[in-house]
């Protein structure tokens, strides 16, 4: 008797939510989930190409454009030795790093001129898509200032570039601003690559 119970009230439960809840809340991510989706994407622009280049990051390994095909790249310029301006700038590059697996195609370049002092690159914590590329300070100075047209300081910027998998520079962000930091994470998780799917393997169950 208490089951039969149970079962009469579960029943109208069930069909409210198929019938009311769920046809709801499909309702509202489309309308508010959706327009909020694209108009993050809008943000993103077309801010011409990024500079070709071939470099030496921390590890010895000679990188280039080639090689940041198909992923999305954070870049920032910094000099190893600025102070608390480039201090912050590592934080939220740490920050933007922990945000993403290291299987999420993602680089982060930093680069910065050979007249830093390199000994301070600390390189214990960056992982394997962030990379320190060390080059030559009036050929940097003139790359960030008329490819990626980015305000410069005294041997850094205050800004991060956002190129995108076919090296298009989508938008620059205020590196010193905690939201538009945050504002490049969302737009990372929206327009990254996703990582490839593993196969789902299932164990064939054994005959009775």
């Amino acid at each position: 008797m208490e089951d039969l119970k149970k079962k009469t009230i579960a029943q109208p439960l069930m069909l409210i939510f198929a019938f009311v809840l769920l046809p709801f809340g499909s309702f509202l991510y489309l309308r508010y989930g959706l327009d909020y989706y694209i108009d993050r994407l809008d943000e993103l622009g077309d801010l011409g190409q990024a500079p070709d280049f071939t470099l030496m990051n921390q590890e010895g390994d000679t990188i280039s454009l080639e090689d940041l095909k198909g992923k999305m790249s954070v870049v920032g310029y910094f000099s190893a030795d600025c102070g608390v301006p480039c201090d912050s700038f590592s934080q939220a590059f740490h920050r933007i790093q922990a945000a993403f697996p290291d299987n999420y195609r993602i680089n982060l370049l930093t680069y910065f001129s050979d007249s830093s002092n390199a000994a301070l690159v600390d390189n214990r914590e960056m992982g394997s898509k962030w990379h320190w590329l060390k080059g030559e300070e009036a050929a940097l100075k003139t790359m960030f200032e008329n490819d990626y047209k980015m305000n410069l300081l005294d041997g850094y910027s205050n800004q991060f570039a956002l190129v995108d998998s076919s090296h298009t520079i989508r938008r620059l962000y205020d590196a010193m601003d905690i939201n538009e930091v945050n504002r490049l994470v969302v737009h990372l998780a929206m327009a990254a690559p996703r990582p490839p799917k593993q196969d789902v393997k299932f164990k064939r169950q054994k005959e009775k």
